[in-house]
This record gives C-alpha cells, sequence and structure tokens, in this order.
C-alpha cells in the first residue's frame, strides 16, 4: 500500500538510502523534515551539517520542514510531526535509523500516539553489505564528522568509493566502531545519487577540535545541474 511520508533527513547517506527506497516501493514523498536540537550533544538529532540542509531541498525537490528545537527532545519530534500531518496530511514518516533502539523507540511510541505508521528500510540491515551498496549504487558521500578512534581523518571531505568502503570495515573490526557509523562515530553528507535532481559541490577544511574528534568545516556550498537518473 502507498503512504503519503515525510523523510526524517539529515542529508547523511542513511536517510538519503531511505529516501529513494520509499520512492524506488512507489511511497509519495511530501517533504524532508529535521529537528534543529538546542543541543550539539544531542541523543535523538544529528545537528552536523544542520546550516546546508536548505540546498536539499532543490537537490532533490521537496520541501524542508526544519524545527527549532527547545531542548525537550521527545516533544519536539511530536510537535514537528503535528505540524507536517496538518499541512500534508501524511500517513507516516521515513528513516533511516539501523540499529539505534533508543531512537527508534521513542520515535515509535510518538508515531503511534498520533497514528502514523514508519518506514525503515535499513532497520538491522547487515551493516558492511549496506555500505558496499552505497557506491555501487551510484550514492556519492563524504564524511563531514569523526569521533572516533581509528577513522582516518584523511578521509575528511572525500568522496567514500569501493576502496575506502572496505578500509573503513576493515578498520571497524580492529578498532570496533560500526561500519555503518551508527553509534555516532562520523557523519556522512550526500553529495549525489540516482534520484537528487543537481549534484552538491562544496569546499572546506579539515580542522581538528579535540583528540580523536575532527570535522570537515564547509565554506562553500553549491548544487550543479544534472539529468535526472533512475537508480540500478
Amino acid at each position: 500500500m502507498s503512504l503519503k511520508l515525510c523523510v526524517l533527513f539529515t542529508g547523511g547517506k542513511d536517510s538519503m538510502f531511505a529516501f529513494h527506497i520509499s520512492k524506488l516501493v512507489g511511497h509519495e514523498i511530501e517533504c524532508i523534515s529535521a529537528v534543529k536540537p538546542k543541543s550539539p550533544d544531542s541523543m535523538l538529532y544529528h545537528s552536523p551539517g544542520i546550516e546546508h540542509l536548505k540546498i536539499y531541498e532543490k537537490a532533490i525537490g521537496l520541501p524542508l520542514f526544519l524545527y527549532e528545537g527547545t531542548g525537550n527532545e521527545e516533544l519536539d519530534f511530536e510537535e514537528m510531526l503535528k505540524s507536517i500531518k496538518l499541512e500534508y496530511n501524511i500517513d507516516g514518516v521515513a528513516t533511516g535509523a539501523i540499529d539505534s533502539d533508543y531512537q527508534f523507540i521513542r520515535f515509535q511510541l510518538i508515531l503511534r500516539r498520533l497514528g502514523l505508521k514508519m518506514f525503515a528500510p535499513l532497520w538491522h540491515k547487515d551493516q558492511e553489505e549496506y555500505m558496499r551498496r552505497l557506491p555501487k549504487y551510484g550514492f556519492k558521500y563524504i564524511i563531514t564528522k569523526i569521533s572516533a578512534l581509528g577513522i582516518p581523518h584523511s578521509l575528511l571531505g572525500k568522496e567514500i568509493d569501493d576502496k575506502a568502503t572496505e578500509n573503513i570495515i576493515n578498520l571497524s573490526k580492529k578498532y570496533g566502531f560500526n561500519p555503518a557509523f551508527e553509534g555516532g562515530e562520523a557523519e556522512t553528507m550526500v553529495l549525489d545519487a540516482p534520484l537528487m535532481r543537481c549534484k552538491i559541490d562544496v569546499k572546506g577544511n579539515i580542522i581538528k577540535s579535540s583528540e580523536f574528534e575532527w570535522y570537515y568545516s564547509i565554506y562553500d556550498i553549491n548544487c550543479l545541474e544534472k539529468r535526472q537518473s533512475t537508480m540500478e
């Protein structure tokens, strides 16, 4: 059954993949959405790169619903969805959640209260296989933040291709971090994907903020037009 969905969106690989799968299985996507957390240490929401989310309205051709967080994170999520449901008459939300029970359970409880469904195409999927599929399916993304021992800061700002993916998987086994970064070990930003209408071009600098924390500080971002394609 086709649903009218809002995608919980960060601009990263997981939410972009969820957007693609939602479209490919026949769901109607009404908008993308995000809560701008009051604290950068939020347990539920992404804060890195949220200032660049607006460009995805053009990149994927959907309106962005950005909710200013108050600090009460579960209430913020509920109030955001109430507003989106009223404006877009959605049936549910799509999420790129993979393995975070903390986030998944809280979101699910709120959705049930609001009479909304959850579509989570990545939930409990094999994470190594998922990471390998991304470059094969035409997802071009970069790492914008690293917060774990074992992930080389030299990967920041560079496209994660097949070779880089295998390197990340091997390092995850050696150092014990999650290969898909589900534990917040790194943050990503998608620059191009099959259903994107334009390719995002960024320029930035690599910054070290602590012993194991590095980030890619973007100072220039543009959307370059391209022909729309379909996912193989």
